[in-house]
């Protein structure tokens, strides 16, 4: 993180995360493409170099990490094995 809002400080660190995906995969097109939606949580373990985390827009309270959602859309083609 570089300049920080608060303290202006440039904060070198090395996390860790964390994350789990649920999915299913959609075959079409007789078998040959898909789409793979998927939806997640992920959450950071380890911070090497924490830096402060505000809630408030006054950025008076700090806080922690918290958990975060994310997606994937994937679309793919299978190409045919010999």
């Amino acid at each position: 993180m570089q300049n920080h809002v608060k303290t202006g400080k440039t904060y070198k660190s090395f996390d860790w995360l964390i994350s789990c995906y649920i999915g299913y995969k959609f075959e079409f097109a007789k078998k040959k493409m898909y789409v793979l939606p998927q939806f997640g949580i992920a959450g950071v373990i380890y911070k090497s170099n924490p830096w402060p985390i505000n809630e408030d827009k006054k950025l008076t309270k700090e806080v922690g990490e918290s958990p975060f959602l994310l997606s994937s859309l994937r679309l793919g083609y299978i190409l045919k094995k010999k």
